[in-house]
């Protein structure tokens, strides 16, 4: 998932995946994988928070559902939820988290990198609009209002006020069997920062998502 603003080619052009991973695969660091990256901006310049809203937008089952399927129709890849993880950065990464975590039926894992958890701290957020949508789409919340803890591992990276807080609060509030790891990083809110991340990410998903 990019950031705002992003595109489907964010993660191919600026986080340079192709080049960081593919050597990695080689040489048996990381596990293969097939590598989506998803148009999220679907109303323009307004981030959706990967939310359904009804009579505005559909983002969260354009992502969970759509794209799922538009993977498994054209590949060789399974509809088990272990086999499949999410990763974002910025506001790619709350709605990776927020993914994997309202759907543990979709998703075995996710990455968060210099995420939040209150989605309206993105000022270009259609949540923000709404203080029920805000707080209902807040991911501690939705952890805490979870009908059982979702079966699902996090990791969240971020620096001190970018994303390592929202973290600890996740972590804190999670039950068995939700598992949060969190990292401090360094390199503030930039690309370059993501960048370095790759290998330990993908590296990490490869010990939750299982290969089919």
């Amino acid at each position: 998932m990019p950031g705002m603003p992003g595109s489907g080619k964010s993660w191919f052009k600026g986080l340079k995946v192709v080049e960081k991973l593919e050597p990695l695969m080689k040489n048996g660091q990381v596990q293969p994988f097939i590598l989506v990256s998803a148009r999220t901006m679907l109303l323009g310049d307004t981030e959706t928070g990967c939310a359904n809203i009804p009579g505005r937008v559909n983002a969260d089952s354009w992502l969970s559902v759509d794209v799922r399927k538009m993977v498994t129709d054209n590949f060789r890849a399974s509809d088990d939820p272990r086999s499949w993880g999410v990763a974002g950065y910025s506001a790619g990464a709350y709605c990776a988290a927020k993914l994997a975590i309202s759907h543990p039926d979709r998703y075995a894992a996710a990455v968060s990198m210099s995420g939040y958890n209150d989605p309206g701290m993105e000022p270009a957020s259609l949540l923000r609009e709404d203080p029920v949508l805000r707080q209902q789409h807040n991911l501690h919340t939705m952890l805490k209002a979870a009908p059982a803890p979702p079966a699902v591992s996090l990791l969240v990276t971020g620096g001190e006020n970018d994303g390592y807080q929202a973290g600890i609060a996740l972590q804190q509030a999670a039950q068995h069997p939700t598992k949060i790891e969190v990292q401090k990083t360094t390199g503030g809110h930039t690309i370059d920062a993501w960048v370095r991340q790759l290998p330990q990410v993908f590296a990490w998903l490869g010990t939750q998502v299982k290969a089919p």
